[in-house]
């Protein structure tokens, strides 16, 4: 078997079928293994994914299982996370949970939307149609706390100091009953999937022909107007910090999400438990993986042809491999992107409908930056978090450095990373590493005002968007797409050529674990 990439995918592929005693050969692009895996041990004590470096969820997960069997630490992530301020700061705990609790009622409202069968046109994820009267009601009476619809009551939802924050702004709580009332008698509402509850994922990926974005922005307005709430300055702030957040699972400005599936994989069961630091690195599981394995690095494959009896898989220097047909097979791993811009040739050239499927998801994008510090002058203000959270000052800046990672669990090293997602991205394009960086120190500066921050001894800034062989982070499911597109991007050609990855596993996008999956997966087919 010929598999095209040496990532996660390949690399599970290839060691299931080595383990069945077939014969495996893996060519890889570039000069190293592990694709969007990337570890980077140049730091002083700390090993910093450039990558992927957490565990979404520990419970039955192959990749914790791996873990434990190798005797990997993984560190459980703390739920707390300061939002500082852009000024120095730190955000009321209230207004975040109050603001939390909003964002997640827009959520919850645009996937009652979505239920509705008569919404034929998918939107972005921020724009959107015309909400329907029941759902506002909905998302006015959540955030109430008052009664739904005859015996279907919301659950306690909101804190104290929402009702408190609602007696501050004066809001007519009478009013908003009259209102309610009203809009229920005009529209039936269907029974609620407990509106306004805590998702454990909030962020994935949303559509079916309309972006996230205007969804979110759409019912944003429909309750400011119809509630009567008016938000503070800050207040926006921090549902710009949350909608950050959004953009950074997506990967994507969430005016290419798709409303009604970009949480596509939230209907299948996901992988419960923690969410881990794998401090070690996600490298040290490809290493093991690939033991032992035929892997050529520097062998970028340029053309499958499988018009003849055999496979023939040549790379740009010209060297061919061939695999006999019903015999032998070949397992196509690169990233969406390549695939999205023909960076490999296909003779005879992929179906039209595997195209569209291909074309149908968004090869998403952020980038990292880490730094290394002479000494962690974040303690006294953090006090042991693992995290802190940026609130931005405005919803241009949404996206540029939202979280900052502390990078050592054992809190001696002073390692900070932080992640630019959305918009801010392309801002960042053409900049310089150094102009990067001088701009992540400048809000660093600012959220540290009352004190000195010291100039970095080491810093990375990744450009996976630059990367010949790589174009990406991870999928999303743009405006106009489904999740059945993994599927069909999934599906095998004659028996021979075959797919895997995260952008092929409809149940676990986006991460190592649905890559490997991928993976082992083909391996079954194959064998």
């Amino acid at each position: 078997v010929i598999i095209i990439g040496a990532g996660p995918a390949g690399l599970a592929a290839a060691r299931q079928l080595h383990n069945f005693g077939i014969k495996v050969t893996v060519l890889e692009a570039k000069d190293r293994i592990g694709g969007r895996v990337w570890d980077d041990k140049s730091f002083k004590g700390v090993i910093v994914g450039r990558g992927a470096q957490i565990v979404n969820g520990c419970i039955n997960n192959p990749v914790a299982l791996m873990c434990e069997q190798l005797g990997i630490s993984m560190h459980k992530f703390g739920e707390r996370c300061d939002l500082i301020q852009e000024g120095g700061r730190i955000t009321d705990p209230t207004i975040d949970k109050r603001m939390d609790f909003h964002f997640n009622a827009l959520l919850d409202v645009v996937s009652e939307w979505r239920k509705d069968k008569t919404q034929l046109q998918d939107v972005p994820l921020g724009e959107g149609a015309e909400l329907p009267q029941g759902l506002l009601a909905a998302c006015v009476c959540s955030h109430t706390n008052l009664t739904l619809h005859k015996s279907w009551r919301l659950k306690k939802m909101i804190t104290s100091e929402f009702l408190k924050h609602l007696a501050e702004k004066k809001i007519n709580i009478k009013k908003l009953e009259q209102k309610k009332k009203q809009l229920l008698s005009s529209a039936e509402m269907k029974r609620p999937r407990g509106l306004c509850g805590w998702r454990s994922r909030t962020c994935i990926a949303f559509s079916q022909l309309s972006p996230i974005s205007e969804k979110i922005e759409e019912i944003y307005k429909a309750f400011i107007k119809e509630s009567g709430i008016h938000f503070s300055d800050l207040e926006e702030q921090v549902l710009q910090f949350h909608l950050s957040n959004l953009e950074y699972a997506c990967g994507s400005n969430l005016h290419q999400v798709s409303a009604r599936s970009w949480d596509h994989n939230e209907f299948f069961a996901q992988f419960a438990g923690d969410h881990t630091l794998l401090t070690p690195g996600y490298s040290v599981i490809i290493e093991k993986l690939a033991e032992g394995l035929d892997i050529r690095l520097k062998s970028p494959v340029q053309k499958v042809d499988y018009s003849g009896d055999e496979v023939q898989v040549t790379t740009t220097d010209g060297t061919g491999y061939t695999a006999q047909k019903m015999m032998e097979s070949a397992l196509v791993t690169v990233p969406l992107a390549l695939l999205q811009k023909g960076a490999l040739q296909f003779n005879p050239p992929l179906s039209d409908k595997k195209m569209k499927a291909i074309n149908s998801l968004g090869a998403g994008i952020i980038e990292k930056i880490a730094l290394q510090f002479p000494y962690r002058f974040w303690d006294s203000k953090v006090q042991g978090a693992d995290f802190f959270g940026h609130v931005p000052p405005s919803a241009s800046k949404r996206g540029l450095f939202a979280v900052f990672y502390d990078m050592d669990p054992q809190k001696k090293h002073s390692v900070l990373m932080s992640v630019i997602a959305g918009e801010a991205v392309a801002s960042l394009r053409n900049l310089d590493d150094k102009q990067v960086l001088q701009q992540c120190m400048a809000t660093l500066r600012e959220l540290f005002k009352e004190q000195e921050v010291p100039d970095p001894t080491k810093y990375f800034v990744t450009r996976w968007s630059t990367d010949p062989w790589i174009q990406m982070a991870y999928s999303f499911v743009k405006t106009g797409g489904s999740g059945e597109a993994y599927d069909i991007i999934a599906e095998e050609i004659q028996g021979t050529i075959f797919f895997a990855g995260e952008a092929t596993n409809r149940h676990f996008p986006q991460t190592v674990t649905g890559a490997y999956l991928s993976g082992v997966r083909e391996a079954s087919k194959i064998a």
